[in-house]
């Protein structure tokens, strides 16, 4: 179970251990998110950052919303909020362009 930390107002922040894009590949490990009701990623490259969701860990959809892929336009160090239709599944991860080396992106999620 990842660790929680105090977070504004209180509220519990669950710190979820970073995902792993492999180098050569596109897509991350899986998280679970279920339960929670927003949260951040945080970018470590310059590039789109795609979400698939699972309620099981094993079967993958790319999210849409509407007839729109999900996605973030992320900066290198910068913070963005994951979409809340990223939220719903039980299980999210993110998918990128390869690229050279491993990308290690953190994700914090707030619990109910």
């Amino acid at each position: 179970m990842p660790p929680y930390v105090a977070g504004i107002e209180g509220k519990a922040l669950r710190v979820v251990d970073r995902v792993i894009v492999a180098v050569s590949t596109t897509q991350s490990n899986g998280i679970e998110v279920g339960g929670a009701v927003r949260g951040l990623i945080l970018a470590p490259y310059t590039g789109t950052i795609t979400f698939q969701t699972s309620f099981d860990g094993s079967t993958w959809y790319d999210l849409y919303d509407g007839g729109t892929a999900v996605t973030i336009a992320a900066t290198v160090n910068r913070a963005y909020p994951i979409p809340a239709t990223a939220l719903a599944g039980k299980y999210l991860r993110v998918v990128t362009p390869v690229q050279a080396s491993d990308l290690n992106i953190p994700f914090i999620l707030k619990a109910v």
